[in-house]
């Protein structure tokens, strides 16, 4: 999974897939990004 390392140290990992306006999701502190894996089939054809 791609990472982006932000100026003061902190640590994003990202998904980037699909063409369109791109959707941002963030999970909680107890949670990560594998929440969001049952959204993405469902977004629509216009966003990524």
């Amino acid at each position: 999974m791609p990472e982006f390392h932000a100026p003061d140290g902190a640590r994003l990992h990202y998904a980037d897939d699909g063409e369109g306006l791109p959707v941002l999701a963030l999970s909680g502190l107890t949670r990560n990004g594998s929440d969001f894996d049952y959204l993405a089939p469902h977004l629509p054809g216009s966003v990524r």
